[in-house]
């Protein structure tokens, strides 16, 4: 395991094609303030694309009547979506996906529209979620992260 340039933990693992999704046990002996945690996460095959990605609204209400969640993503300078593109965009949370609704791509610009509804299946309890964008620019696979703080008002 190794630390990148802005801080994150990377780690190369070999695992198998069929493969989606691995667990993470993360524990780091002599950090007094670190606490252990276990999260599902998506594999991320080399060769994907990083995207910034948006997820909007930046607080998710469990109980909100809204029907619609946006996720824009920026691909990396080179790159540009198409419409082919807009076909395969998921939303991952917790190990858990949802289809886009719909897509509108312009130039390097992807806005994903997704049911509220489904999203909020996603979401297994209160606090800060990670969410992955992911999908293909260019041909190659794409994904990008954000997070969001899910509340549930009355509770």
């Amino acid at each position: 395991v190794e630390v990148d340039s802005e801080g994150y933990f990377v780690a190369e693992v070999a695992v198998p094609a069929a493969v989606s999704f691995i667990d993470v046990v993360a524990d780091v002996p002599g950090w007094d303030n670190f606490t252990p945690f276990k999260q599902q996460i998506q594999v991320i095959r080399s060769g994907s694309i990083a995207a910034k990605v948006k997820f909007t609204p930046r607080t998710f209400n469990l109980k909100s009547q809204g029907q619609w969640v946006s996720v824009d993503a920026i691909a990396p300078t080179g790159s540009s979506f198409t419409v082919d593109d807009a076909d395969n965009v998921q939303l991952l949370v917790n190990g858990q996906s949802v289809a886009a609704a719909e897509c509108k791509v312009q130039g390097d610009k992807l806005m994903a529209k997704f049911a509220a509804d489904s999203v909020g299946d996603l979401f297994a309890a209160r606090g800060e979620h990670t969410v992955i964008l992911t999908g293909t620019v260019d041909g190659a696979l794409f994904f990008g992260y954000d997070s969001v703080r899910v509340i549930s008002p009355g509770k």
